[in-house]
């Protein structure tokens, strides 16, 4: 989950350099959407970092449903 306290305020702006093969593809998908090229990059990142998020949760309530068994094991 993001938090936004205690952020330094970023621009919002990011140069990134990437090999011109992926970014005709990335172009090319994006075209495809009928959105930006930027558009797209920030849904996929959005996105991907949503995923991570969500499987950091999974991992956080396993091991506390590991943690729960092995003290009911042991009780």
């Amino acid at each position: 989950m993001l938090v936004f306290n205690n952020i330094v305020p970023y621009s919002g702006q990011l140069r990134l350099r990437m090999p011109k093969g992926l970014r005709a593809e990335l172009s090319q998908a994006a075209a495809n959407e009928g959105i930006s090229l930027n558009t797209y990059l920030v849904v996929l990142m959005s996105k991907k970092q949503s995923e991570h998020d969500i499987l950091e949760r999974v991992r956080s309530l396993e091991r506390s449903h590991s943690t729960i068994d092995k003290t009911l094991r042991s009780s």
